[in-house]
C-alpha cells in the first residue's frame, strides 16, 4: 500500500507550512490524513504498544520519569480526557524494519533495569505521543517494580491490585483507550513525521516532564547527523520545545559540537550519557552556568564515564553545584592569568 499522489502533496504542502507553530502543523497533517481516510481513531490495548524509535528526539522514553508521570497521575486521578489524541504508527511489516522497531525497544527495556514491561510478543504499534503513560499501563499490569515509593507493594513492585481503585486507572491498563492510528506506508513516504508528531503533541502535554537538556542535546545530535549543511545556533534553537531550555539551547548545541564524539561516529558520547542517566537517574537541570562554564574551559573528558559525571550528573545538590561552579571559575582564572 502506498499513498496517493493527491495525499502525498497535500501533506507536504502541510509539513512545508510552519506558521502556526508545530502544533498548527500537526493539527494540519491530521486534517489531511483524516479527511482522505488515511489515518483512523480505534480503541487499543496497552499491551500491544512499543515506542517508536523517534519519540521524545531518539531517546524513546525515560523510565524513571514514566514512574515519576505514573505518580503524578494516581496523586491526581486518571482522566481519559487527559489522552485524546494519543498518536501510533503501526509497526512496519517488512521483517527488516520491524526488527529495527523491536531491537529499539528491547534495548529500551534492557537499560530499564526492570522498570519497563518486557515485551511481549503481541505489539503492533509504536506510539509518539502518550508514550509514558502507555508504558507506565504497560508496566503496572506486568506488576513491574517502580522507584516511587508512593506505587510500591510490599516488595517494591507496581500493583493493579492495589492502583486499581481508581477505575479510570484500571481500564486505561486493563481494556486501553482510544488513539489515532497512522499507517505504516505514511511514514516510508515522510521518514520524519513521526518526530514531528512527537515534538508537537509533547510540546503540550501539561502532564509530561518538559525537555531536558540531555534530551535535547540528543535531539541536536540526531538532526546533525541527518543534516548535510547547517549552522549550529539555528539547528539547536530549532530542536527546542521547552521553555526551560529555550534560554541556553545554543549552548547545549555547542557542548554537542565540541564535545559529543563527532558527527562522523553519530555524537557517541551523548548517546552514552543518554543510556546512563536512563538507568541510574530522572531528567536532571543543571542551568546555563554549567554549560557556559563547562565549554569556556574547554574541558576535555577522557572517558565516557568522567563525561557523563562532569556534563550530566544524574543528581547534584545545591552546594555540589556551587562547588563545580566555583572549580570550573577557578580553572578559568589560573587560564586568564
Amino acid at each position: 500500500m502506498s499513498l496517493t499522489d493527491p495525499v502525498r502533496k497535500e501533506l507536504e504542502k502541510a509539513l512545508l507550512d510552519t506558521s502556526q507553530g508545530l502544533l498548527g502543523q500537526w493539527r494540519h497533517v491530521l486534517d489531511v490524513l483524516l479527511s482522505n481516510n488515511v489515518a483512523f481513531k480505534a480503541k487499543v490495548s496497552v499491551t500491544s504498544l512499543l515506542v517508536h524509535p523517534q519519540n521524545r528526539g531518539g531517546s524513546g522514553l525515560q523510565p524513571f520519569g514514566m514512574h515519576h508521570k505514573g505518580a503524578k497521575i494516581v496523586q491526581c486521578g486518571a482522566s481519559l480526557d487527559q489522552l485524546i489524541g494519543s498518536v501510533r504508527f503501526e509497526m512496519h511489516p517488512s521483517e527488516e524494519n520491524r526488527s529495527k522497531q523491536i531491537d529499539f525497544n528491547r534495548q529500551l527495556v534492557a537499560s530499564s533495569n526492570g522498570l519497563m514491561s518486557p515485551i511481549l510478543g503481541g505489539e503492533r504499534y509504536v506510539t509518539v505521543s502518550s508514550t509514558h503513560t502507555s508504558q507506565f499501563c504497560k508496566a503496572l499490569l506486568n506488576g513491574c517494580k517502580t522507584p516511587e515509593e508512593s506505587l510500591q507493594d510490599s516488595n517494591g513492585n507496581l500493583s493493579l491490585e492495589m492502583l486499581g481503585k481508581d477505575s479510570v486507572l484500571k481500564q486505561m491498563a486493563s481494556d486501553g483507550w482510544e488513539w489515532i492510528v497512522i499507517p505504516w506506508y505514511v511514514e516510508d513516504a515522510f521518514p520524519k513525521l513521526p518526530g514531528t508528531i512527537a515534538d508537537a503533541l509533547n510540546s503540550v502535554n501539561g502532564i509530561f516532564e518538559a525537555q531536558g537538556e540531555l534530551e535535547l542535546a540528543l535531539t541536536i545530535a540526531n538532526a546533525a547527523v541527518g543534516a548535510d549543511a547547517f549552522e549550529w545556533d539555528e539547528l539547536a534553537t530549532s530542536c527546542c520545545t521547552s521553555s526551560q531550555v529555550a534560554g541556553y539551547a545554543k549552548w547545549i548545541g555547542k557542548l554537542v559540537k565540541n564535545l559529543g564524539g563527532g558527527k562522523e561516529q553519530g555524537y557517541p558520547l551523548i548517546k552514552f550519557a543518554q543510556e546512563f542517566q536512563k538507568q541510574f537517574g530522572n531528567s536532571c537541570f543543571v542551568g546555563k552556568e554549567f554549560f557556559v562554564n563547562l565549554l569556556d574551559v574547554n574541558f576535555v573528558p577522557t572517558s565516557m564515564t568522567t563525561f557523563v559525571i562532569e556534563t550530566f550528573p544524574v543528581s547534584y545538590t545545591h552546594e555540589q553545584k556551587v562547588k563545580w561552579l566555583e572549580d570550573t571559575e577557578r580553572i578559568h582564572g589560573v587560564r586568564k592569568d
